[in-house]
């Protein structure tokens, strides 16, 4: 299933899916953490695991274990992106949907907004016109009104995955996904 390279990059490695050659390569590996891009016949995915602390006792990505998880993660960025190919004229339309809802978010200029009021306020508290007991609240109504829209986008996204894709993508992938749509969306126009 899997074959190095003769590439003189030992973190380069193939796995053959359904009779396809899918190129990946081990970014980072470490006992704890790995992460792994794919290289052909997709790019611009990248995916990693972590192992926490308290279960470093069982295992680590140094060994084996981390060559056949990268060969797992390399397969699920596949499959990731596979789907997206097959099923990009219904993932298009549902982006776009996506995609406006969180520019209607965006376009408040809420958290530029914010960032001004945090400046006013500092130079009030900085030029005594108001104390640190009347600054600390008015900066946390801030900081939590900006949370607030952050929250909301997150869920909108979170909407968007949940609703197009039959599997989990998760949270460290997206950015990467969402660009590959962008990315085949321009390509097909």
């Amino acid at each position: 299933m899997e074959k190095q390279n003769n590439k003189s990059d030992e973190n380069t490695f193939t796995v053959n899916i359904d009779g396809t050659d899918v190129l990946g390569k081990i970014i980072y590996r470490s006992a704890s953490d790995i992460d792994v891009t794919i290289l052909g016949p997709y790019k611009n995915l990248t995916t990693g695991l972590h192992i926490p602390y308290f279960a470093m006792h069982l295992h680590n990505f140094n060994g084996i274990y981390g060559i056949e998880t990268a060969k797992c993660l390399l397969i699920r960025l596949y499959r990731t992106a596979q789907f997206i190919d097959k099923n990009l004229d219904k993932i298009e339309p549902e982006y776009r949907k996506y995609m406006n809802e969180v520019d209607a978010l965006e376009q408040t200029k809420f958290i530029e907004n914010a960032q001004e009021k945090k400046r006013i306020l500092k130079r009030f508290l900085k030029n005594g016109t108001i104390n640190n007991k009347e600054y600390q609240p008015k900066l946390m109504k801030i900081k939590k009104d900006v949370d607030d829209i952050a929250w909301k986008i997150r869920c909108i996204w979170d909407d968007f995955f949940e609703q197009n894709f039959q599997e989990i993508v998760p949270y460290g992938d997206r950015d990467d996904v969402l660009k590959m749509i962008l990315d085949r969306m321009k390509k097909e126009a």
